[in-house]
């Protein structure tokens, strides 16, 4: 893994490569999945916010076979909703969207995108 990146969710700053615990050891929480960190992660230090590396991996837009049209990730989601796929609400993470048919994949398609690597399903 590189030391330092950058990513579109934070562009004007470098993500920097660390691990937990964390020098003060508390817990942080990821600000994509929100779910708490162990081992690597990425940091951004101007913004005091926390990344799994593997959601810094998830891709920027996906096609899936739930939708016809392509879906785009959004870093920070402008309003409330409900996800398609598990009927949870809202939360402030990541979220792949189609703006014009108002579809709404929480955390469930990142999560699921990643399984493959080693991620669990976390839609209950």
């Amino acid at each position: 893994m590189p030391e330092n990146v950058t990513h579109p969710s934070d562009a004007n700053h470098n993500l920097t490569l660390e691990t937990f615990p964390t020098p003060s050891k508390v817990p942080i929480k990821c600000k994509a999945c929100e779910n708490p960190i162990k081992g690597f992660y990425y940091r951004c230090s101007k913004c005091i916010d926390y990344y799994h590396t593997l959601c810094l991996a998830a891709s920027l837009s996906m096609k899936t076979p739930l939708h016809r049209h392509s879906l785009n990730i959004e870093f920070k989601p402008v309003y409330d909703f409900q996800c398609d796929l598990c009927d949870q609400p809202s939360y402030s993470g990541w979220v792949y969207h189609y703006n014009l048919c108002e579809i709404n994949r929480m955390r469930c398609l990142m999560i699921k995108m990643l399984q493959t690597r080693a991620f669990s399903c976390l839609c209950k």
